[in-house]
């Protein structure tokens, strides 16, 4: 099934000339929102998830979102919201059979939950590298599980993992957040293959460091002894990292292809490596 970003009046999604759902996308294609093609956003309270969200809104999709712990944070309108905690398999099955009571189908999702520990690697505890790879890694394996047997049962649909460049390129002082996407990386490598006989695309969409409060609020280890040079790889690769709406784009292109890629790098790996060395020698 292939999703469309068009003018008002036309089709949200075109089916594949060769892929499963054929005819029913179409069918699909010309309901308007809040009926259209439906997608899950995790982590769409704040940052590229929020704007994610807003963009899919705005193209016709019915969106719905998970909450995150920040309750104060601004959502994006035209969203429903689902409660669920990433740290419990329960919750995140809980808000899958929600979204379906709603619309029946699901026929997007992206995983943009985490979050990062920022710290020398030896310094850095047992508990906070556990916490960056229970939000990161785990939260989103939770959210996949949730939703996996939905998706081989309709066979059909597209799944996007957001990863960073720092998964091939790790980044000084991110050694545990870089090791995450590194195992995010791994995870959109196996899962696509085992789910294209089912009809389902996965992609892996990689920027550099975004500026963006997520990047800001980094967990510092340990608190507030961080030298000034160390300071660099927690807020100085946000320098070369794409514009939040760079990744929209991508996100929404590797949705609405017909053929989605493996794998968009929205910051070239060997640039990010490049101005690394430069950095840090």
């Amino acid at each position: 099934m292939r999703f469309t970003s068009s003018a008002p009046g036309s089709a949200v999604d075109r089916p594949d000339r060769d892929g499963p759902g054929r005819g029913r996308a179409s069918e699909m294609g010309r309901r308007t929102s809040p009926s259209g093609p439906s997608v899950l956003v995790t982590g769409a309270t704040s940052g590229v998830g929020a704007a994610a969200a807003e963009c899919f809104v705005a193209r016709g999709f019915r969106v719905f979102g998970t909450r995150d712990s920040q309750g104060s944070r601004a959502r994006p309108e035209g969203v429903t919201w689902v409660g669920t905690d990433v740290g419990s398999e329960t919750s995140a099955r809980r808000a899958v059979e929600a979204i379906l009571d709603q619309s029946s189908r699901l026929d997007v999702v992206i995983c943009g939950a985490g979050l990062g520990v920022f710290g020398r690697g030896g310094d850095v505890s047992i508990a906070a590298a556990f916490q960056q790879f229970e939000a990161s890694f785990l939260g989103t394996l939770r959210t996949l599980r949730a939703v996996v047997p939905q998706l081989r049962e309709q066979r059909s649909g597209r799944v996007v993992l957001l990863g960073s460049v720092a998964g091939r390129a790790p980044v000084p002082l991110q050694v545990h957040y870089s090791g995450a996407k590194a195992s995010i990386d791994g995870l959109a490598s196996s899962l696509r293959r085992e789910m294209r006989r089912f009809g389902v695309q996965v992609s892996l969409v990689a920027p550099a460091d975004l500026d963006l409060p997520f990047e800001r609020a980094m967990v510092s280890w340990p608190d507030g002894d961080v030298t000034r040079r160390d300071g660099i790889g927690k807020a100085g690769t946000t320098r070369f990292g794409p514009r939040p709406e760079a990744m929209v784009a991508v996100i929404e292109a590797a949705v609405t292809a017909r053929r989605a890629r493996h794998r968009y790098d929205v910051c070239p790996e060997r640039s990010f490596r490049s101005r690394l060395r430069r950095m840090f020698s």
